[in-house]
């Protein structure tokens, strides 16, 4: 995370209201969120159901009293906590309600009574997944997806309770509040790789529209913080810009003249790794909403499919492990 704490400490902890809850301290992002917070002087409290380092009140978002206290005299509050895909098979719809829903209501309505002065969820583009957009692809078609709403309900509880807090967080007045939809950025653990590719080189490749690194997601996050109040009420994808616009679409969704045409390098160092390009884009989220300096979040991503071209051809080691 050196990146993003580099970027924001220049700025210093004046910067940010303090001090800040993250709940989902010890997950994957919240953790990343809280040390790096920590890194630039901001005072920062965790909330999550399981001990962490990073974690300060052990507690669920679905229990009132539990935010109450953690909520209590926070001026800000990144909310990454939430039940995922890989939680479909143990947790029940219900479940998922309570927590992603009820939970998201549950500190709104604490927010609103410390007086909080910005809000930022973290939301998914796996809720923009319908049946529709998997029709689109079927057919051999390119999905493209921006910010607005879905058309048709998400292919499943997470991507319909996470639309739902999306909703909720919105609808309401009282504090400034921004939704921001990180596309993959996941643990290896988590994930299965594509078959007859190594990880890094299934990483390296859904960069191509569906992939950002966790630190790009990090840095997202405080950078959008740092724009309340003015983008309250706005919806941001966070995915790694791949350069392709919506006239691009009729050419897509094969990726063999984007390669060509605009990360001509990819070739080699590909070849070099004893990896395999690409051969299509299936879906992009376009985050080109996040990247507007003036109307949008400013957002800088490190970690694009050509900046991972560029760092193979190198030697660097990170994008050779797809360590990002």
């Amino acid at each position: 995370m050196a990146h993003a704490e580099a970027v924001h400490a220049r700025s210093g902890p004046a910067a940010f209201p303090s001090p800040i809850l993250v709940t989902g301290s010890s997950g994957l992002l919240g953790a990343a969120l809280v040390t790096v917070l920590r890194g630039v002087g901001v005072s920062v409290r965790g909330l999550d159901v399981l001990a962490a380092g990073t974690t300060d009140v052990q507690g669920s978002v679905a229990d009132a009293a539990v935010v109450e206290r953690a909520v209590q005299g926070c001026k800000a509050i990144f909310h990454t906590a939430s039940l995922h895909h890989p939680d479909d098979d143990t947790f029940s719809e219900s479940d998922f309600v309570r927590i992603n829903v009820h939970g998201t209501q549950l500190l709104l309505d604490a927010a609103a009574r410390a007086g909080c002065e910005g809000f930022v969820y973290t939301s998914t583009t796996s809720l923009m997944v319908t049946e529709a957009a998997k029709e689109t692809m079927a057919r051999g078609e390119c999905f493209w997806a921006d910010e607005r709403e879905p058309t048709g309900p998400p292919r499943n509880k997470y991507g319909r309770t996470k639309l739902a807090a999306e909703r909720l967080c919105l609808g309401q007045a009282v504090c400034p509040v921004v939704v921001l939809r990180p596309s993959r950025f996941f643990a290896e653990e988590l994930r299965e790789p594509t078959a007859g590719l190594s990880l890094p080189n299934d990483k390296a490749n859904e960069l191509l529209g569906r992939r950002v690194a966790l630190r790009d997601v990090v840095d997202g996050h405080l950078r959008a913080l740092k724009r309340l109040p003015a983008v309250s009420g706005r919806v941001f994808i966070l995915a790694a810009p791949t350069g392709l616009r919506r006239e691009d679409l009729p050419r897509l969704p094969d990726a063999s003249w984007l390669l060509e045409e605009r990360v001509p390098a990819a070739a080699a160092a590909f070849a070099q790794a004893a990896w395999r390009l690409p051969a299509a884009v299936p879906r992009v989220y376009d985050s080109s909403a996040a990247l507007d300096e003036e109307q949008g979040l400013g957002w800088r991503p490190e970690w694009t499919f050509a900046s991972l071209v560029a760092r193979m051809a190198s030697g660097d080691e990170c994008a050779r492990l797809g360590a990002y």
